[in-house]
C-alpha cells in the first residue's frame, strides 16, 4: 500500500512539471517606442494614427445660390430730409472660387404715403468676397431707377447705381445660411443724387444642394 501511494505522488508531480514546462511564455512588456520585443520575433512598432485634417470652412461655398433680405431702410438726397421706408434685396450668385461670387444683385427702397408710393432701386453686377468663414463684402455697379406712383400716373427715371454691403453669416448649414448685413447705395440721375441705406436680415440658399438633400432624405 505504501508503494502505491509513492507511485501516485510521483505521477502527479511529473504531470504538473510537464504542464509548467509547456505553458506559453508571458507577454513581453511594452517598449518605450510604442512596440514590444521578443527573442523569437524581433521588434514590432504599433501603427500610428495619421494626423487629423482641419475642416475647410469654405467647403460649402460652391455652385449656384439665391438670396432674399428685408429690413428697415432710409433714403436721402442733397437738400432734402431723409425718409424712412422698407429695404429689400434679391440676388443670384455663382461661386468663382471658394471665397468669391459673381452676382446679379437687386435692391429696393420703398415708402408709401397715402395713395402715393415712392421707390428707389438698383440692378447691378456685383462681386461678393468672404474675408473670413462668416464675414463678407459685396460691391456692385449697374442701373438705378426712381419711381413715383401717385395712384393715377407712374413717373420713372433711370440713372447710374453703385452699391456696397458688408455682412455676417449668423447661421450656416450645408447649402443654407442666415445673415445680417448693412447696405448703402448711391443713385445718380443727372444732377440729382440719392443715397439709400438699409440694415437687413437675409436668407441665402443653394437650390441644387437643398433639393438633392430633400431627395436623399425621402
Amino acid at each position: 500500500m505504501k508503494l502505491i501511494c509513492v507511485a501516485l505522488t510521483f505521477a502527479f508531480s511529473t504531470a504538473a512539471f510537464a504542464q509548467d514546462a509547456y505553458s506559453p511564455p508571458p507577454p513581453p512588456p511594452p517598449q518605450g517606442n510604442g512596440g514590444y520585443t521578443t527573442p523569437q520575433q524581433g521588434t514590432y512598432n504599433q501603427p500610428r494614427q495619421p494626423p487629423r485634417r482641419r475642416a475647410d470652412p469654405y467647403a460649402n461655398n460652391i455652385g449656384f445660390t439665391m438670396g432674399l433680405a428685408l429690413g428697415p431702410a432710409f433714403a436721402t438726397c442733397e437738400g432734402c430730409d431723409s425718409e424712412n421706408g422698407i429695404g429689400a434685396e434679391f440676388d443670384l450668385g455663382l461661386y468663382i472660387n471658394r471665397r468669391m461670387q459673381l452676382m446679379l444683385d437687386f435692391s429696393l427702397w420703398s415708402k408709401t404715403d397715402g395713395f402715393s408710393t415712392f421707390g428707389l432701386s438698383t440692378s447691378s453686377i456685383a462681386l461678393k468676397y468672404y474675408m473670413g468663414p462668416r464675414i463678407w463684402l459685396k460691391g456692385g455697379v449697374g442701373f438705378a431707377t426712381a419711381q413715383v406712383d401717385d395712384g393715377f400716373f407712374i413717373y420713372e427715371d433711370t440713372g447710374l447705381g453703385l452699391t456696397g454691403q458688408v455682412g455676417l453669416d449668423l447661421v450656416r448649414a450645408g447649402g443654407f445660411a442666415v445673415d445680417l448685413s448693412g447696405r448703402i447705395s448711391s443713385l445718380s440721375f443727372g444732377e440729382e443724387q440719392f443715397t439709400t441705406a438699409a440694415a437687413t436680415i437675409g436668407i441665402r440658399f443653394a437650390p441644387g444642394r437643398l433639393f438633392r438633400g430633400f431627395v436623399v432624405g425621402i
